[in-house]
Order: C-alpha cells, then sequence, then structure tokens
C-alpha cells in the first residue's frame, strides 16, 4: 500500500432531498442528527492497494455455470453428499444436486420478511456427517397483526416497551433457525435466536460456524449510526453464540452475544484456513445526512475478540485512537456483500492466502492477498477476478473441489434483471 494520509468529511450532492418521498417517510434520515464525529485521538487514512503482478502463463480463467433461474440467491452452503444449498431472500431454500442442476422445487420455503436489503440470508452446515448434518440460517420477520385495531394496538405496544428498553419491541427482528437434515431433505424449523433488533435496510445477516464450533453472525446497525457504538445495543455487531443458541463464556462481555462493535452493515464473514484470523466486509457511508455526509470507504477488516472497527465515529483505514482499523479501505465503493478465504492445498499456488470479495455497486469479484504479521494480518495486493459482464455481485464461497461459487443479484430491485434470472457461476482457479 502506498499511504497519502487526508481527514475529508465533506458533504456528499447526495443529500436527502435525493432520497425518494417513500424513503424519508420510511426512514427518518432528514431528522436524524448526524452522529459524533469526534475521532478520539484517530486519523483516516486514504491509501491505494498496489496490483497484484499478472501472471501472463496463467491464461485465462474457467467460467461455467452451476444455476440459472434464481431469484436474489444471497448465500450457499454445502452439503457432505457433495449438493449444495442455496438462500433466496424472499425465503426460499434451493437445492443444487451433487450431479449438478438446480431442483425445481425449493428444498425448504421459511416465512420471512422480505425488505430492501434484509429476508433470508446467511447459510451454513454444521456436519461433515450426513446422519448429523443441519443447516443455520439467518432471517427476518415483522411483527404483522391482522386488522386495524390489533395493528394499532402493536404499535402503541412497541413504543411502550422501546421506551423503556430502546433494544426491544422493534416491529423486524433477526432469527437465526435450524433445520436437521434427514435424508437430504429439511426436517421441521427450529428457532435458535430470535428478537435481535434490526431494521429492512442495513440488516446484515452474514451467518458462519468459526473454526471454534461457535455460530457467528452480523447485525447491522439498522440505520441507526449511534447504536454501533453502545456495548448494550445488538445492533452494529458481530455476535458469537453456541449452536443452541445460548452466550458462550468466554465472550468478550459476560452474558452478552456482542463479539465485535463499531459495525454499520457487514454481510461476510470468513477464517483464514489455519482458523487464526477472521474477516470482515462492511459497506461504507452512502452520503446520509445521518452519516455525516460521507461516502465511499467500504472495508475489509481482520476481527479480533472486542474489536471497535470504529463505525460511526471513523470509517475504512484508520490510524491511532481505539479502533481496529480496516486493512482494505475501497473508495470509489463497490458495495462489498459476500467474502470467502480460499483454502489453498498447493501454499504456492497464486490464489494462497487470498480472501475474495464480491461487490454489488462494483459488480466485480476482487481478490485480496493477504499475510500475517504482528497484528493479525494486512493486505499486500488486490485484482479484480471478475468484473462487469455479468451484474451485480453477492454471494461467493469455495466449494470442496476449489472452485469458487460466485452468485449475481440482478433481481434484488437495484440492478437490471437479466434473461434466465439470478446465476450462480463457477471459477475455477488458474492453473499454475
Amino acid at each position: 500500500m502506498r499511504p497519502t494520509w487526508s481527514r475529508s468529511f465533506a458533504r456528499s450532492r447526495i443529500g436527502c432531498a435525493a432520497h425518494t418521498l417513500v424513503l424519508v417517510a420510511l426512514l427518518g434520515a432528514c431528522g436524524r442528527a448526524p452522529p459524533d464525529l469526534s475521532l478520539r485521538g484517530a486519523e483516516e487514512v486514504e491509501a491505494e492497494l498496489a496490483a497484484c503482478p499478472v501472471d501472463s502463463a496463467a491464461g485465462p480463467l474457467r467460467i461455467d455455470t452451476v444455476a440459472a433461474g434464481l431469484e436474489v440467491p444471497w448465500d450457499v452452503a454445502f452439503l457432505p453428499d457433495g449438493g449444495a444449498l442455496v438462500t433466496e431472500r424472499s425465503g426460499r431454500i434451493r437445492l443444487v444436486d451433487p450431479e449438478g442442476g438446480l431442483r425445481p422445487e425449493p428444498w425448504a420455503t421459511l416465512d420471512v420478511y422480505e425488505g430492501d436489503e434484509v429476508g433470508l440470508m446467511g447459510i451454513d452446515v454444521t456436519s461433515t456427517s450426513s446422519s448429523e448434518a443441519a443447516a443455520y440460517v439467518s432471517l427476518t420477520r415483522r411483527e404483522n397483526p391482522s386488522g386495524l385495531l390489533a395493528s394499532l394496538a402493536a404499535r402503541v405496544r412497541r413504543r411502550v416497551v422501546r421506551a423503556v428498553d430502546p433494544e426491544r419491541g422493534h416491529p423486524v427482528t433477526l432469527e437465526v433457525a435450524r433445520l436437521p437434515i434427514r435424508g437430504g431433505e429439511a426436517g421441521p424449523l427450529e428457532t435458535v435466536v430470535e428478537g435481535i433488533p434490526a431494521f429492512p435496510l442495513h440488516g446484515g445477516g452474514a451467518l458462519r460456524f468459526g473454526p471454534d464450533g461457535f455460530l457467528y453472525l452480523s447485525n447491522g446497525d439498522g440505520f441507526a449510526p449511534e447504536v454501533a457504538q453502545s456495548p448494550r445495543s445488538l445492533r452494529g455487531k458481530i455476535l458469537r453464540y453456541e449452536a443452541d443458541g445460548s452466550v458462550p463464556d468466554g465472550n468478550p462481555q459476560a452474558d452478552s452475544p456482542v463479539w465485535a462493535l463499531g459495525v454499520r452493515h457487514s454481510q461476510g464473514l470468513a477464517w483464514s484456513p489455519d482458523g487464526r484470523r477472521m474477516y470482515a466486509i462492511d459497506h461504507g457511508p452512502s452520503g446520509l445526512d445521518s452519516e455525516g455526509g460521507r461516502t465511499d470507504r467500504d472495508e475489509l477488516n481482520v476481527v479480533a475478540a472486542g474489536a471497535n472497527l470504529g463505525w460511526p465515529v471513523v470509517t475504512g483505514l484508520t490510524r491511532g485512537g481505539p479502533f481496529t482499523s480496516a486493512i482494505v479501505g475501497w473508495t470509489p465503493a463497490l458495495a462489498p456483500a459476500g467474502l470467502a478465504a480460499w483454502d489453498a492445498a498447493d501454499p504456492s499456488h497464486p490464489w494462497a492466502g487470498s480472501l475474495f470479495v464480491t461487490g454489488l455497486r462494483g459488480t466485480s469479484l476482487r481478490r485480496v492477498e493477504v499475510q500475517s504479521d504482528e497484528d493479525g494480518g494486512s493486505a499486500t495486493c488486490g485484482e479484480t477476478v471478475l468484473g462487469g459482464d455479468h451484474g451485480r455481485l453477492r454471494l461467493v464461497r469455495q466449494a470442496p473441489d476449489g472452485t469458487l461459487w460466485v452468485g449475481t443479484s440482478n433481481r434484488d430491485g437495484r440492478g437490471l434483471p437479466r434473461e434466465g434470472g439470478d446465476h450462480i457461476l463457477r471459477v475455477h482457479p488458474p492453473q499454475p
């Protein structure tokens, strides 16, 4: 990296007047004061990530299509028998057979609240044993009582509850559910964690089991930036649970699932192949008054227990102060939506030690080469692996055969829908 130090909180030209009346009415963003931008001794940094050397002998990447006809695929998890489960934001889980091909009927259909950035989101499978496997998913629900009187009563009740405890009484909540896998089919849904306050925007939703066996879940700030710095709030956090939804004894705060704070809208979690480093991506600000008018500065972070990633006080790369700096900051923004660490069987492979990040706005798949150091990890170079041809990209995960599965998100209301719906692409690693 070649750093050029700067501090810029210039107002974006994208103000409240640029938002639709529906968005303003829904969020009340123009009426919320900007967060306290006191840097607390920290300095924001602009730094250019060096380009990775080009291997002229590698040749073009081989890309094929695993599945088509999907509707906003959000995440994928691989099954012990070689198949895969793909979540669709609307609440469907789709099965890709081991022989290849998308099963026409859903593997499971869940009752979710599908909003602009929430719905059925993350998925992970807990076991390599077919007889004991289970799928865990993250999803949002919304209290929706029928009838005018019931709706008014629910609204009053929520306001009273939130006046006493701002973390309770939210109409939209984030949950974790479990589906046992029995004979390759979905068993009955079991709720593992419920009632986490959420919002249709900045919902997070990344879900992964870490190498320590615990369940990690990201929850965005719910369009209330100030809560990301509150250790009592579950918004703007990365959370850690036991597989049964209880709070592990070794969390940074006793009896709290909070693992790290200062998060805006993280949609991807991953670990280095040796299990020593946890990574998370985060969306940078988008010019709203409630975020101080800032833009860009998307993040790739190394996340340790108790880390404060800085939002909304600082964003992107920083130095000094009490915050954990990102290891990569992207300006212009790429809207990072998926994150995968590539586990190389051959440590000399060109992709060894690489993280892969998908971009929605950036319509690209980026590779970032990382190395361990005394601070836990740093980025050495980056390159664009896929760019532009496939539209918005969301999910990315390494398959058991070493390929990368990458999902498009062109039907999410912000992209240009394409013939054949959304796709799952398979990217074959270069031959060294």
